[in-house]
């Protein structure tokens, strides 16, 4: 049973054999979001009722509704928010604190996995979801997520301060303990402020999400961006300075010893 609900009013849904929720982040592209990422979660068997969409506003509802497919679907939710930010922090206080979320972007086009045999299509997103969770549970941390490229490492699943992407990832929701300010690079300052809180992220080393495309950032945002987060995280961030982009890693920070 779905209740009613208002700003300050936290979202509660009935637990079903998918006790998860997928938030749907747009970026005011319906038909892209219909094209992609609504196909790759109705062909990973993902109940279409427990996806919510959220949009910017109250004016982006009726276009989407004309052109995505209702049964693809649950709910689609306007924020009123105008930054990246903004939006994830709004989710969060829509969903009650403690439930698992999986966020994925509106521009999916298939996700793959890399093994000894390999480079091919993600066997199971419900799988990878389940894993994803109770491995925050053992943990005792809130986020999961994958890599932003493919690699070669030696083990499946990394533990410790790392770069999740925000095209797929699952976050037990923490409340108001983890709040984003940044609307670029905002993904890692989420990172840094739940390894801070919490000690550790997991990440699945050998799993990617291929979007289709990418929001353009003009190089001087992005600089600026850089340099805020720089300024708030330095002992978390490491600048490699490039063309035209300057690069950040994010690495654990030097313990040092105190004589």
């Amino acid at each position: 049973m779905i209740r009613t609900i208002v700003k300050n009013q936290p979202h509660i849904r009935k637990k079903t054999h998918f006790p998860y929720e997928i938030a749907v982040i747009t970026g005011g592209n319906p038909i892209l979001l219909r094209d992609t990422t609504l196909n790759i979660l109705k062909a990973y068997q993902i109940p279409y009722e427990k996806i919510t969409i959220f949009i910017q506003s109250k004016l982006e509802e009726e276009l989407y509704k004309s052109k995505l497919v209702s049964t693809t679907y649950g709910r689609l939710i306007p924020t009123y928010t105008t930054t990246r930010a903004d939006m994830y922090n709004w989710i969060q206080s829509y969903y009650i604190t403690g439930t698992p979320i999986v966020y994925v972007k509106d521009s999916i086009k298939y996700i793959v996995e890399s093994s000894t045999t390999g480079i091919q299509p993600l066997k199971s997103l419900i799988q990878l979801i389940k894993l994803g969770f109770s491995e925050c549970t053992k943990l005792q941390t809130c986020m999961w997520g994958i890599c932003p490229t493919l690699k070669t490492a030696s083990s499946t699943i990394q533990y410790g301060l790392f770069h999740l992407p925000g095209s797929l990832w699952g976050f037990i929701n923490p409340g108001p303990l983890i709040q984003t300010t940044q609307s670029i690079l905002e993904e890692y300052e989420r990172c840094i402020q739940v390894y801070k809180r919490f000690g550790s992220l997991i990440q699945y080393s050998m799993i990617v999400a291929v979007e289709c495309v990418h929001a353009p950032i003009s190089v001087k945002s992005y600089e600026k961006a850089i340099q805020r987060l720089v300024k708030k995280y330095s002992n978390y961030i490491t600048i490699q300075p490039g063309s035209p982009y300057t690069t950040i890693t994010l690495h654990t920070p030097e313990c040092k010893i105190i004589e």
